[in-house]
């Protein structure tokens, strides 16, 4: 998750994170304060999460920071996949909140300016990162829907993994087909086709 970068821990764990280097010269990976015992600082994350969620659909002060996390992140990640002899592709995961009018107007509700959510930012902001680093990007806010997810959670249902296994097939055959290229924000022709 895109805030999630930005954290040294999740639900008590600490977890490594990034943060703006402290020479100015870009961002870096922590992991200093990493071990066994529980993180207790910097709490409540629960009762904000909404809010950092709508951040993240608008031009703010945080989707900013972390958009250029995410740059960091991918371009570390492309290193290491072409070191390996990978490819690495970019499949964006859409808060169930995007899918659906009701949904946005809700997540509208959270912002300091709702009139600058824009369900289609989190996937503008990467697919640019992508293309500036020639990574393939797979816009999965074309295949998912409303009902991929659990009712109240954020998490896919059973139907939702199914569609994520179609599109990780389809990507897998085109792989190794030697069929990889990348895909922009209004490409929908990659996986698009019903489930059974």
């Amino acid at each position: 998750d895109l805030y999630d970068n930005l954290s040294p821990s999740m639900g008590g764990y600490r977890t490594p994170f990034v943060r703006e280097a402290r020479d100015g010269a870009g961002w870096e990976i922590v992991n200093s304060h990493l071990g066994p015992r529980r993180w207790r600082y910097s709490t409540g994350r629960q009762r904000i999460w909404q809010h950092v969620l709508a951040s993240l659909y608008s031009p703010t002060f945080l989707s900013q920071r972390a958009y250029s996390a995410c740059n960091f992140l991918l371009q570390e990640a492309r290193g290491v996949c072409a070191r390996a002899g990978a490819q690495l592709v970019v499949l964006t995961i859409p808060s169930p909140f995007s899918l659906s009018k009701a949904g946005l107007a809700r997540l509208s509700g959270y912002s300091e300016n709702p009139q600058l959510i824009d369900a289609d930012f989190p996937d503008k902001k990467i697919n640019d990162i992508c293309q500036r680093h020639d990574i393939p990007h797979v816009v999965g806010k074309h295949f998912f829907r409303v009902h991929d997810y659990k009712s109240q959670d954020d998490h896919w249902n059973e139907r939702g993994h199914r569609r994520l296994a179609q599109i990780l097939s389809r990507l897998h055959r085109d792989y190794a087909a030697g069929r990889m290229r990348s895909f922009d924000v209004a490409s929908s022709a990659l996986v698009e086709s019903p489930l059974r």
